[in-house]
């Protein structure tokens, strides 16, 4: 069993600071796609854009978790050095895996943590009005704002409580099947 971590971590308060000097260290390039949802760039999204001025971003509505349309977006990253995929889970599964078929690396910045989607190898996309599983591969760094993640609603804080109390039920699960 393979398993990979993020490369590099910011977890702070308020990161904008911080946050140029992390992806410049990282040395992931210049050109960067940010997938973000209209709303949530409205909320946080200029924040980051503006606090990124060693790089040039390309901002993308990620749009519908068919895959077909992440297969187009993979397609629009062709200039990009990276990708970054700022938001909850639907954008991440995005970014992931347009990531994982483009041969990008790319950055995690949620603003809910809701699951563990945030660092899963896993993408959860829609095909055929069906949802499915696909490899994708994990973060090369994770950005996380707790300032931001704090104030997101109590349901989003509440399904990640819950999720992480799931995988370890999971874990038991799997020790139990394998002496069986």
């Amino acid at each position: 069993m393979r398993v990979s971590l993020p490369y590099k971590i910011l977890i702070d308060d308020h990161i904008t600071e911080q946050v140029d000097e992390f992806l410049r260290s990282a040395g992931l390039g210049k050109q960067c796609a940010l997938f973000c949802d209209p709303a949530i760039y409205q909320l946080f999204g200029k924040t980051v854009t503006d606090a990124l001025p060693s790089f040039s971003v390309t901002v993308i509505d990620p749009g519908s978790t068919e895959k077909n349309n992440v297969q187009a977006l993979a397609a629009r990253c062709a200039d990009a050095d990276f990708i970054i995929g700022m938001g909850g889970g639907r954008t991440t599964d995005i970014a992931k895996y347009a990531a994982t078929l483009s041969g990008k690396e790319w950055v995690a910045l949620p603003t809910i943590l809701s699951h563990d989607g945030v660092v899963s190898s896993r993408a959860v996309l829609s095909e055929n009005g069906s949802k499915i599983s696909v490899e994708a591969k994990e973060p090369f760094a994770i950005i996380a704002d707790l300032a931001t993640i704090r104030n997101a609603p109590y349901r989003y804080l509440a399904a990640g409580a819950g999720d992480l109390i799931s995988n370890f039920a999971a874990t038991e699960d799997w020790k139990i099947a394998d002496k069986a």
